[in-house]
């Protein structure tokens, strides 16, 4: 026989499970009908160059690459450097374009790499189809132990290049 004592026990236990279950249902009906976040817009572009790459700036190295104290009538390469220290190199070309005949000379210049300084491997051009007078400063990742310019003119006409690099 039950008594009155087991009766409110059962009573106040099915009044918790009912509270219970209640805090089940509004907590998943809150997550169903909840909105949508908000759209967030894209962060900016970075700038270029970029800043701050690592690495120690005051660690770096003046290179002279072509002094820009002859003409090329040819294509060329420079020599290539010993690089394996740093990082990145801000190049600067400068080119002297001489027409002959009102026909500019064609250039483009691109960086290479190599870990031997005798097996090249192209990187990306820092000037491109060039055909008139142009100063040009380029931030450039380093591979490899050695890295030296080539230097592709479309004919004979007499042209000045300038490249000076500042690695770091």
């Amino acid at each position: 026989m039950e008594t009155k004592e087991t009766k409110r026990t059962r009573s106040g236990s099915a009044l918790a499970y009912v509270i219970a279950l209640a805090l089940v249902l509004l907590v998943a009906l809150q997550i169903i009908i909840a909105p949508a976040p908000a759209a967030v817009a894209a962060p900016p572009a970075a700038p270029t160059p970029v800043a701050n790459i690592p690495g120690d700036s005051d660690n770096s190295l003046y290179v002279v690459f072509s002094t820009g104290a002859f003409s090329i009538t040819a294509d060329a390469n420079t020599s290539g450097r010993l690089m394996q220290s740093y990082e990145y190199v801000d190049i600067q070309s400068t080119i002297d374009q001489t027409a002959v005949a009102t026909v500019f000379n064609t250039t483009t210049i691109t960086i290479q790499f190599s870990n031997d300084n005798s097996n090249w491997t192209d990187g990306p051009a820092i000037v491109s189809a060039n055909v008139a007078d142009a100063t040009t400063i380029t931030r450039l990742q380093l591979f490899g132990r050695y890295i030296r310019f080539k230097q592709d003119v479309s004919n004979t006409n007499p042209i000045t290049i300038t490249l000076l690099g500042l690695a770091k």
